[in-house]
């Protein structure tokens, strides 16, 4: 507001499930906000994409001590049966806007915390502990003082994650491959052996105080590389990330899963 507050996240969910667009299908829903004059995060979440707030951590691996970031928060999937998440469609968003099926969750930020966004894309195909092992390599990056190069540090990490995911995902059927959703089908008594090529997308963020890189404006709607522009302000024609790429060619899911072993073979 103009005296300096923070509007309530829900606000924004209500006003959007007031003026819906009349399109077709439906979608989960994970809205995220930090507000600076409480360092807090507050997530709204519907169905089963997912957030994790990881913050860095001594850590020991064995011998070897070192930072590792260790998990804060973690949302958990809301699903109506196996496979079936809650969903928002343009019937039903009024009522969501209401907030009665979201999960509201909120954590305490520290300087230095990284938040990473996902589709089930990205979700179904990589563990937590993947994702931990990824944020873990990029690290330095994103502890570095100036603010524009910890920027593209994120934007790095977030093309680390969808191409790794990107790249399991490829390998359905693929016998001894384990992943979440093999996992979770079995829990269930279902057999989905190896990836689970689906939607991905993924946004990263860090917590950090002092000054901030220029906002910039990302969308991917001409094509899977998402195009990220700086600007002056927010406009009302984008969304303002600190990070949004989709799928990420080969050759970078070829350099993550190499960037991964590397980081699992240095943990043990």
């Amino acid at each position: 507001g103009d005296d300096g507050a923070v509007l309530p996240i829900s606000d924004a969910l209500r006003l959007a499930s007031e003026a819906p667009l009349d399109l077709g299908g439906s979608a989960t829903l994970l809205l995220g906000q930090v507000d600076p004059n409480e360092d807090k995060l507050m997530l709204l979440n519907l169905g089963d994409s997912g957030a994790l707030l990881l913050r860095p951590s001594f850590r020991r691996f064995r011998k070897v001590k070192g930072i590792y970031p260790r998990t804060v928060l973690r949302s958990a999937d809301q699903t109506h049966f196996f496979n079936c998440p809650y969903q928002a469609c343009a019937e039903t968003f009024g009522a969501i806007g209401g907030g009665a099926q979201l999960d509201k969750l909120s954590a305490e930020v520290r300087d230095g915390d990284v938040l990473i966004v996902a589709t089930d894309g990205v979700l179904d195909n990589l563990f937590d502990r993947e994702l931990q092992a990824c944020v873990a390599q990029h690290l330095p990056g994103l502890r570095s003082p100036d603010p524009v190069a910890a920027q593209a540090e994120v934007d790095q990490l977030a093309a680390t994650i969808a191409g790794l995911a990107h790249a399991i995902g490829l390998r359905e059927d693929e016998h001894g491959l384990l992943t979440p959703f093999m996992q979770a089908a079995a829990e269930e008594g279902y057999s989905y052996p190896g990836g689970k090529l689906d939607d991905v997308a993924v946004v990263c963020g860090v917590v950090r105080s002092g000054e901030r890189p220029p906002r910039r404006v990302g969308h991917n709607f001409a094509g899977c590389e998402a195009e990220l522009r700086t600007v002056d302000a927010v406009d009302s024609r984008g969304v303002v990330v600190p990070s949004a790429l989709s799928e990420a060619a080969d050759s970078e899911a070829e350099s993550a899963e190499r960037q991964l072993q590397s980081a699992t073979a240095q943990q043990e």
